[in-house]
């Protein structure tokens, strides 16, 4: 995508942003920053909620989705329960000059904001155009799943699916979420004994500490410590879950409760579904990486993790016979020397000097070659 090109999307992007589209809308045709130019951009792919074009996650491409007003929407959604209205704690003022500064700060004074930031690990501080604001914004992505929260956002769900995840957003919404919030530990407090609830350190005079109020009053934790139990990671925004006396992210916390599916990355409500790979998937869902044709009692082969029929893995990444020249098929018998593949047949893998078959025998590699015996090697470099 030439300067010119970007200069155009950037600004459909920003026009979009301001009416409120949706993230897809937004994001068409964004450069992938993992595959560069062998993908013609972000195209979403129906149902797996990846890029169609080159099989990347959305948040693997130069989007601008925390800037969308449908991001901000989704997080309001998660607290639209919560009777507790927010309060400011800055004033226009700092809120302009903090604004300016950073993509998010927790809502309190300018000075405690800084104090926050200021107290996580460098590269995730979300300064606006580094490397932490596009940690936050991976973050939100994988932390907080807006299918699992918005019904409209999945996949064909039937009416009892439909029921049982409206269901399952209320009582994590009762019981489990919050939004912790930071105090300045004061001179004056020293004898309140504070200590991090993560890394067991105390907290000193003058630091910043994080407070959860489902963990109760006598918990807190450094700002960098406030991380889900499961995947280590900064809890974005300060939203997290409680469970079991643990801080889960959103999407660690729906996993303790449904599983997940490997496929549409959705939360599983049906009462059957495939269990293949380690991993669980919708029944409808367990289908080729390539081309999404159905494998449930098909013959497949899993790659880098995704399952793929047997075609699509012949013509993605079937190996060369070294003998032959020939394409190796995924469901056919072959034998693997470090870089070199064959056929495993008698006419294939046999020695390069009197053609002995070497199936299931011992053989000697030299130079790019295989022989029965230090003998046929030897009249192999005689010759």
């Amino acid at each position: 995508m030439d300067p010119a090109q970007r200069k155009r999307l950037e600004s459909v992007r920003k026009a979009a942003v301001k009416q409120g589209v949706l993230f897809h809308d937004v994001d068409a045709g964004a450069p992938c920053l993992k595959c560069g130019d062998a993908c013609v951009g972000f195209e979403l792919h129906y149902w797996r909620k990846i890029c169609k074009n080159c099989r990347c996650k959305r948040e693997e491409h130069d989007i601008k989705a925390e800037e969308n007003a449908e991001t901000k929407r989704m997080i309001k959604n998660l607290f639209s329960d919560n009777p507790s209205p927010v309060v400011p704690r800055k004033t226009e003022q700092e809120t302009i000059e903090l604004d300016a500064r950073f993509a998010w700060t927790p809502n309190v004074g300018k000075d405690l904001a800084v104090k926050y930031m200021e107290a996580l690990p460098e590269d995730k501080v979300p300064v606006k155009g580094t490397d932490g604001q596009k940690y936050r914004r991976d973050q939100l992505f994988n932390q907080l799943p807006v299918h699992d929260n918005d019904v409209t956002r999945c996949d064909n769900l039937t009416d009892a699916e439909r029921e049982q995840m409206h269901e399952f957003v209320l009582k994590r919404k009762k019981t489990a979420i919050g939004r912790a919030s930071v105090k300045d530990r004061r001179p004056m407090m020293e004898s309140d004994g504070w200590t991090c609830a993560e890394c067991r350190k105390g907290l000193e005079s003058g630091s910043v500490a994080v407070f959860a109020d489902r963990a109760g009053d006598d918990r807190c934790w450094h700002p960098g410590c406030f991380v889900c139990s499961k995947c280590k990671e900064l809890l974005v925004d300060l939203i997290y879950f409680w469970h079991g006396d643990k801080l889960y992210c959103g999407r660690h916390h729906a996993e303790l409760v449904k599983p997940r599916c490997a496929a549409c990355d959705e939360l599983i409500f049906s009462k059957e579904y495939t269990r293949a790979e380690d991993k669980n998937w919708h029944l409808r869902h367990f289908c080729c990486f390539e081309c999404d044709v159905q494998l449930g009692g098909k013959r497949y082969v899993s790659h880098e993790n995704h399952p793929y029929c047997l075609d699509c893995f012949d013509r993605r990444f079937s190996k060369v016979c070294q003998s032959c020249g020939n394409a190796i098929p995924a469901d056919a018998p072959h034998l693997t020397h470090g870089e070199q593949n064959w056929h495993g047949t008698e006419q294939c893998f046999r020695c390069s000097q009197c053609s002995k078959s070497l199936v299931g025998q011992k053989f000697l590699p030299k130079n790019g070659k295989i022989f029965c015996s230090k003998a046929c090697w030897k009249k192999s470099n005689d010759r």
